[in-house]
């Protein structure tokens, strides 16, 4: 049974790093963190000892504890040896075509400190979703959406002659999805049509690369963003190579990351590295064991674990187990990230979740920590999870800064000295409401299930 928090009306939940919880009488309160140190993630520095006011989901006041006024109504937390944080963000997310399944995803995200998404296969239930969040009637993360599939992978529906592809992007747009998903081929004709609508209609296309055309074609016409560092590999590196299935070495590969990182930077085209989601491929080529038994599996119900997930059921296991490919191919990846970083492509944290192994919310911690891997440094890693998001959505997010959304995390450690301090939740400030540790693991308990 899943557990889903809807909202009658403003509440204030009062609580301290103590752990007490209080629920304050009903209304729009003002919010005060007090004597904490912020991680604003302007640039890399924290600020200590520091009082931020919250009103009207916005905040209005940053500043040391001796130049805060704090109001006379406002909900009091005490951030003493606490870090004040903003909330992350998945950009390469999936609701379900469940509602239900929906609904605990959106706990899920929340809970686990995820304060905004976007889902990558959009639906009309999924744009209700939305309206359901920003209206307050539904306690979730802020939702964009893309669309349903363009394209024809994995049954997507067929759309490849330029009227089509006309056809689609006006629908997309009058039925108010944020973004175009591609997910397939398509002639070059119809590519052109395409970012031509999109750039014509005011919604921007995101996604996969056409792989037929290579990667110049989105770099042209400056696709808005790739939703997998993974499409590199087929539509650059091994592109065109009649002997690509047999992954064979690939001659200067670091002139040729080098050489792509520098194209994408000048195309301003912006990429979801999405490490994790080919890292836990590799892993279930080996055994996929291990990866259900960690603790979050819990939360996920059996409909998708025992029956996308187990070793019976998994799709990468039928497909890959044994061939040692995305193991092989993963460096390549960790080396496109960093030269990415390098050349000062705007990255993204992206999870792909519910795919097999990455429970919503839990697997952007495991983004977060491939990222540093690759050789990003906890900042730039962080910053691809809260700053770049805000940027890439044109929305005031991911710093803390007086005007910016009050979306925000209390921490119980420093996550610029450890990325996975990320997981050390004291409470979660969503749209201004504080959720003390006490609810959110109680939202938690109440999704969790035995397998």
């Amino acid at each position: 049974m899943s557990f889903v928090v809807i909202v009658g009306g403003p509440l204030c939940f009062v609580g301290t790093p103590a752990g007490k919880s209080l629920v304050s009488p009903p209304g729009p309160c003002p919010v005060a963190i007090e004597n904490v140190t912020v991680i604003p993630m302007d640039r890399d520095r924290i600020l200590p000892a520091q009082t931020v006011i919250l009103r009207d989901g916005r905040i209005s006041f940053v500043g040391s504890n001796s130049a805060a006024k704090i109001p006379r109504d406002a909900l009091r937390i005490d951030g003493t040896h606490r870090y004040l944080f903003p909330g992350l963000t998945d950009m390469h997310a999936h609701l379900s075509r469940s509602h239900e399944l929906s609904l605990r995803f959106l706990t899920l995200f929340v809970a686990s400190g995820v304060t905004t998404i976007l889902n990558m296969r959009g639906e009309p239930d999924h744009l209700e979703l939305r309206k359901e969040v920003a209206g307050g009637k539904l306690l979730g993360p802020a939702i964009y959406t893309t669309g349903p599939f363009l394209g024809d992978l994995e049954g997507g529906p067929l759309v490849t002659t330029p009227q089509e592809i006309a056809a689609r992007v006006a629908e997309d747009k009058a039925a108010g999805y944020d973004f175009i998903k591609l997910h397939g081929d398509l002639s070059r004709a119809s590519f052109d049509e395409l970012m031509s609508d999109g750039k014509k209609d005011g919604i921007r296309v995101v996604g996969h690369l056409a792989r037929n055309l290579g990667i110049d074609p989105a770099l042209q016409e400056h696709q808005y963003a790739i939703a997998h560092g993974e499409e590199y590999l087929y539509a650059y590196f091994y592109y065109h190579r009649p002997d690509k299935d047999n992954d064979p070495p690939i001659p200067h590969l670091a002139e040729k990351t080098a050489e792509i990182a520098r194209a994408t930077a000048a195309a301003h085209v912006t990429v979801i590295s999405n490490l994790v989601l080919f890292k836990e491929i590799a892993s279930e080529e080996v055994d996929v064991r291990p990866l259900l038994r960690r603790p979050e599996m819990r939360y996920m119900p059996k409909e998708i674990y025992d029956n996308e997930w187990i070793p019976e059921n998994n799709a990468y296991v039928h497909k890959f187990q044994g061939r040692t490919y995305c193991q092989r191919r993963y460096p390549i990846l960790q080396h496109l990230t960093k030269a990415l970083q390098d050349a000062g492509v705007r990255l993204l944290v992206g999870t792909d979740t519910p795919a097999p192994c990455l429970v919503p919310g839990f697997s952007v911690r495991l983004e977060l920590e491939d990222l540093v891997e690759a050789g990003l440094t906890p900042y730039q890693a962080l910053r691809a999870g809260t700053v770049n998001a805000g940027e890439f959505l044109g929305v005031p997010s991911g710093t803390i800064a007086p005007g910016q959304g009050a979306d925000l995390l209390l921490l119980r450690a420093n996550p610029l000295s450890d990325v996975r301090n990320v997981s050390e939740l004291d409470g979660v400030i969503l749209k201004g409401r504080w959720l003390p540790h006490e609810q959110l693991q109680t939202m938690l308990n109440n999704l969790a299930v035995m397998h």
